[in-house]
């Protein structure tokens, strides 16, 4: 590439010699003739080339797309929370839910994330996607099965170099400012194989509400559960959660919602339209989108006028809003 475009720059000058002889009385003559012929249309074509690239590199080094021109119609006065999915996103280098990632997308400006939380044997919250241990770590079982002591010591196997270890949730409060993000805590409700299913639940709805109310966390983060029981516990233990039912059926889930009094439903982009999103809240229930993989995702979600996103391409969606936090080249980030 490099080679044509200096071709085609020698090109250029040539005719650019050339017209030296046109202030002298020879235009006719140059233009008629076949080398003139085929330079005029040589530095026509280069010259359009190049306008068209400097259009092409303004139009993609800007992410920006001004937010007036989306119709935005929420329970937030339309405003859209922009969240990461288990902070920087399912294709970041770093993990769903480890600290690394969540780290980047507060530093990037993401107002909020999902994280997926899970209760330890001895009834710790620790954050993991998966549901056995050995698709990600080093360890294996199930979290339910393993002690806090044994989650320290687990490692995730990607990236290759400079593991990321399994944390808890209190190891990620404890290095945000919680007043300043809403976390939205994805619960994976995955039981030991001999565990009560009821007591298990009793149990992560309890440390889950306890670890809430212990880091000043009540208005400043949500719950989602695909689980109507686990949701009615810990409504009834604290009636002012935001609890949000994970929802992969609209027609059904909205009903449920709304006889449980949740806060909102929490689903994925192509399962709803933008018309059971104006429905939602006539009824008074926010929606939380996730599955947004892409820019192209971004905008549609947008466009249906969500109260939450939950993004795996956080920073288009960030740029969109003029919400970007540049980061500095002392700390370089990839995506």
């Amino acid at each position: 590439m490099a080679c044509f475009f200096a071709q085609e720059i020698i090109t250029m000058f040539i005719f650019m010699g050339l017209n030296v002889s046109l202030i002298n009385g020879n235009l006719s003559k140059i233009i008629s003739s076949p080398l003139g012929q085929f330079l005029l249309n040589r530095t026509v074509a280069i010259l359009f080339l190049m306008l068209y690239t400097v259009v092409l590199f303004l139009s993609l080094s800007s992410c920006t797309r001004d937010p007036s021109l989306f119709q935005i119609n929420n329970l937030n006065g339309g405003e859209i929370g922009l969240f990461g999915h288990g902070g920087m996103g399912i294709s970041y280098r770093y993990p769903m839910s480890s600290y690394e990632s969540l780290e980047t997308l507060f530093r990037c400006g993401g107002e909020g994330s999902d994280i997926d939380v899970q209760m330890s044997a001895d009834k710790q919250l620790y954050l993991y996607h998966p549901k056995k241990l050995e698709e990600s770590t080093q360890l294996s079982g199930l979290v339910n099965n393993r002690s806090a002591g044994e989650l320290e010591a687990g490692r995730y196997s990607m990236p290759l170099f400079n593991k990321a270890r399994l944390i808890s949730a209190q190891y990620l409060i404890d290095r945000i400012n919680v007043q300043d993000v809403l976390i939205t805590f994805d619960c994976k409700l995955y039981a030991a194989d001999n565990a009560d299913y009821t007591v298990y639940m009793e149990h992560f709805a309890e440390a889950l509400t306890e670890f809430i109310q212990k880091n000043g966390m009540r208005e400043r983060c949500f719950i989602e559960s695909n689980n109507t029981a686990f949701l009615s516990l810990l409504k009834n233990k604290d009636p002012g959660l935001k609890l949000f039912l994970y929802s992969r059926n609209f027609d059904t889930d909205l009903p449920i919602a709304d006889t449980l009094d949740l806060y909102g439903l929490s689903t994925a982009l192509n399962d709803v339209s933008a018309a059971d999103v104006e429905t939602a809240h006539a009824h008074g229930r926010r929606v939380t989108l996730w599955n947004v993989k892409n820019k192209s995702d971004n905008i549609t979600a947008i466009q249906k006028s969500p109260d939450y996103i939950q993004s795996d391409e956080i920073i288009h969606l960030l740029k969109m809003f003029s919400k970007y936090k540049h980061q500095g080249i002392r700390r370089p980030l990839f995506w």
